[in-house]
This record gives C-alpha cells, sequence and structure tokens, in this order.
C-alpha cells in the first residue's frame, strides 16, 4: 500500500510539472506576441498604442533594460505628458551597455522637457559622441541643444514654476475648445485648393484660421516640394466677396528653414500670431508675435511670447 501510495504521489507530480510546463511556455509565447506587437508600434511611431502594451510587459519585467528605454520613449510621446517620469526609465535603460545611443538623446530630450535645460545639453552632446552617422542623421541635435540655449536665456528671470491649470483634451478634436468669435474669426478646415500633395501625402494637419474681420485666410503648408519645410500662407478675400487672391507666403523674416505654422490675425490685419521650430524657440513649436509696419510694407522681427505661454512642448 505504501508503495502504492508513493507511486501515485509520483505520477501526480509529473502531471503538475508537464502542465505547469505547458502553462510557462503558452505564457512566454503570449508575451513575446505581445512584445513584437509593441516593437511594431514602437517602430511605426504609434507611441499611445505601444505605450500600454510595453507597460504591462514591465509589471512582469521590470529590470529588462530593452523594455524601460522604449516605455521611457512612449511616455515622452505619450498623451498622458509623463515626460517627467521617462527620466527614470532612461536613465536605468542606460545601465546597459547594449542599449541603443537613441536612449541618450531621448533622455536628453525628457530633461528637455522639463525645463532641466543644462542636464538635456550635456546628454545631447554626449548622444553625438556616441551614434554613428546613421543614428546622428535622425535627428537635429544641433537645433535641439540651441532650443536648450535659447529656453536657458528665456526663463533665466524665472524662479519658480506652477501649473495654474491643466486640460486634457481629445487629440482629434483639440481646436473645437477655442471660441474665437470674440477676435472676428475661427479655426476652420483647410480648403481643399490650399492642400498641396506633398500636405496630403504627408497627412498633414488640415486646420487652419480663418479672420473674418479681416477678410484673410493663414495656413501652413509644405508646399510643392517640402524644401523649406512647412511654412505659412496668406490669402484674402477680394472685393466682391466671393473671389481669393493668390496665395502669398510670408518672407523669412517670418518662415524660416524649420516648420512654422499656425497664423492668426488680428481683426485689424496688423499683428499676427503665428507658431514656429524656428527663431529662438525653447523647444518645438514656440508662439510668436510679429506687427506689420504699413509705412515699410514690412513685418516686423517676430517676439518670442516667453514663458510662461510657450513651453518646451509645442505650443
Amino acid at each position: 500500500m505504501q508503495l502504492y501510495r508513493v507511486y501515485l504521489i509520483f505520477w501526480f507530480l509529473l502531471f503538475l510539472i508537464i502542465n505547469s510546463t505547458g502553462y510557462s511556455q503558452k505564457v512566454d509565447k503570449a508575451m513575446s506576441e505581445q512584445k513584437k506587437a509593441a516593437d511594431d508600434f514602437f517602430n511605426n511611431g504609434s507611441y499611445d498604442e505601444s505605450y500600454i502594451i510595453y507597460s504591462s510587459l514591465l509589471s512582469n519585467s521590470p529590470k529588462d533594460a530593452e523594455l524601460n528605454y522604449k516605455f521611457g520613449v512612449c511616455l515622452i510621446h505619450s498623451n498622458n505628458s509623463e515626460s517627467e517620469l521617462a527620466i527614470k526609465y532612461l536613465t536605468y535603460s542606460l545601465s546597459d551597455p547594449t542599449i541603443p545611443a537613441d536612449a541618450t538623446y531621448w533622455l536628453g530630450n525628457a530633461y528637455h522637457l522639463n525645463y532641466r535645460f543644462s542636464e538635456a545639453i550635456d546628454n545631447y552632446k554626449k548622444f553625438q559622441s556616441l551614434g554613428d552617422a546613421r543614428t546622428l542623421a535622425k535627428y537635429d541635435v544641433a537645433r535641439d541643444v540651441q532650443m536648450c540655449y535659447n529656453g536657458r536665456r528665456l526663463l533665466s528671470t524665472v524662479t519658480d514654476l506652477f501649473v495654474l491649470e491643466k486640460k486634457q483634451v481629445d487629440k482629434q478634436n483639440w481646436h473645437f475648445n477655442y471660441d474665437l468669435s470674440e477676435f472676428g474669426g475661427a479655426i476652420i478646415e483647410k480648403p481643399s485648393e490650399y492642400v498641396s500633395k506633398l500636405d496630403e501625402k504627408l497627412n498633414d494637419n488640415k486646420l487652419c484660421y480663418f479672420s473674418r474681420a479681416a477678410g484673410v485666410l493663414c495656413y501652413g503648408s509644405y508646399g510643392d516640394d517640402g524644401k523649406n519645410k512647412k511654412d505659412i500662407y496668406m490669402v484674402k478675400r477680394q472685393s466682391d466677396g466671393t473671389s481669393w487672391s493668390v496665395p502669398f507666403k510670408f518672407d523669412t523674416n517670418i518662415n524660416t528653414s524649420w516648420d512654422d505654422d499656425y497664423g492668426v490675425l488680428s481683426s485689424d490685419g496688423n499683428t499676427l500670431y503665428f507658431s514656429s521650430k524656428g527663431h529662438n524657440s525653447m523647444g518645438g513649436y514656440d508662439i510668436f508675435k510679429s506687427v506689420y509696419n504699413s509705412t515699410t510694407k514690412k513685418w516686423s522681427n517676430p517676439i518670442n511670447l516667453d514663458f510662461p505661454i510657450n513651453t518646451p512642448y509645442d505650443d
């Protein structure tokens, strides 16, 4: 009887081992498939989708350097604006020497977005020394460094930063949150005749500002070749009220060799507010102001509206 019991226990334990192994293999396969899906989203720039999967995978493998690196990048691009938390994950990932040099760039970017400009510059420059030619070509690091210097200068008199209000809105319908009726204008969809083939190909945003008071439509476009990146154009409604002028592209006093967009003209037609990644932006798009001189027929040198209007994010 004793031998029979030992025999039963043996087969029971063997059954548990076999089933446990099978279950473990299924779990490993599922995680491998999840990782592949997340990597595909990540490589295609779909960070919101990869963010969700990497978050789940990290809960099971918190010390995986690659997961920490990619999750950190997702945090930077996330709609949740968790770039400060990205510093923690990216810093940890860099303890592994096999992590690509890109992680150093993104750590610099995370510091940049959190106004830690000196640390951002250090990491951007470190990345320049680590990355090969192909890796460096993916990023405009020199411009990022210059933006940090701009930000450091613009914020040199600020001692404390406080967020007074934060509102999260739907990414697709953000423009509905702006009531511009008191300015005599509205954000509308760009008329199809002002959407170039390149705009369509790049799936560029199709929103623009129409000043009813000034009878002017301002819009951004890559034009036919995109050589100068995105520029701001303007068309005026003719006196007959139905036809429009030939599109006018603002000169290099407004448009830069970086992206310029989101022009908003005042009701009197003399003040232009616009977003630009050029000029002395502290990061991404900053908002600038330029005033038209009716005597010289020129727009003034754009003024950065500075903090707290502008941030290291796109404004």
